[in-house]
């Protein structure tokens, strides 16, 4: 009887012992291996992603309004060579009983151009406003630097306008810098056609957010051509509009009067404000700073677009 226990002691060895209890004076045991750690250790499963027929997914209203067909057909071929990389992120919405992008619209325009019929998508399932949406769209995109500079001008003033909020609220709902938000919004005072150039890559938005202190369209104008046709930098057009604004001031005798050092004008609802200039400083230079400040302090107007 031990013999035969012995027996299969030796011949099945750990395995017997988990269901055999070791006999006194029967071979000595090897300590347990350590079992190896799980690599799925602190993961926990989602059930938010999901694969979906491409069809099947409707584009919603985007901050982002022009999609470069290079670009387009850049992503398209990545992803036909090393698959899609990153989910779409949807939501559903019950009055188009449909599936709606939320973020990742030029993802699957890239899919369908690249034949894809089924992509992998992310579902938002909590409940969102209108000002929910567009947040997570202009932070997305701000991340990602997916925006043109005037789409992403008109994204903040739009998400201002929904909730009622500053700039400075905004950058800090955002969380990002006050002075990127003043510089943004700057840019929705110029004229459509130099606009365009700015999301064109012609000018840059440092040069731009530059040209957008001046009050005048034609001035504005002007310098655009200037820094396209010379190729000048944030610091040059700097300096060209210091010279349009004192060209502007030569030929008009009450902006050519030196302005007092000191002013100090109260408003008809109490507000105070005192202003210092010093002499090289013209009315132009005032009201141009006037507006800046007021950019960081006034919210956009509910019915702003």
């Amino acid at each position: 009887m031990s013999t035969k226990a012995d027996a299969l002691l030796h011949r099945f060895g750990a395995n017997i012992t988990q269901t055999v209890a070791v006999r006194p004076g029967g071979p000595s045991q090897a300590p347990p291996t350590p079992a190896a750690p799980d690599k799925y250790d602190g993961a926990v499963k989602a059930r938010t992603f999901a694969e979906m027929p491409v069809e099947a997914i409707v584009c919603g209203p985007q901050p982002r309004t022009e999609f470069d067909p290079d670009d387009l057909r850049r992503l398209a071929e990545s992803i036909r060579r090393f698959g899609q990389l990153a989910p779409i992120r949807v939501r559903h919405d019950p009055a188009q009983g449909a599936w709606v992008v939320l973020v990742g619209e030029r993802r699957l325009r890239a899919c369908k151009l690249a034949g894809l019929e089924r992509v992998r998508v992310e579902f938002v399932e909590r409940d969102m406003t209108e000002s929910d949406i567009l947040a997570e769209q202009v932070v997305e995109n701000a991340v990602r630097a997916d925006l043109q500079p005037v789409e992403q001008a008109r994204a903040y003033n739009r998400l201002m306008a929904l909730n009622g909020w500053s700039a400075q609220q905004l950058a800090e709902t955002l969380g990002i810098e006050p002075t990127s938000v003043y510089r943004s919004l700057a840019l929705l005072r110029l004229p459509d056609d130099v606009a365009a150039r700015v999301d064109a890559g012609d000018i840059k938005p440092t040069a731009a957010y530059e040209i957008s202190k001046l009050p005048a369209s034609e001035d504005q104008r002007a310098v655009a051509d200037r820094v396209v046709i010379a190729g000048l930098d944030h610091k040059a057009t700097a300096a060209e509009v210091v010279r349009r604004r004192k060209a502007r001031t030569s030929g008009n005798s009450r902006q050519k009067s030196r302005l007092p050092s000191e002013q100090r004008f109260r408003g008809a609802r109490g507000v105070r404000v005192t202003i210092q200039a010093a002499a090289r400083h013209t009315i132009d230079d005032l009201v141009a700073d006037l507006r800046e400040i007021a950019d960081r302090l006034e919210p956009s107007s509910p019915d702003a677009a």
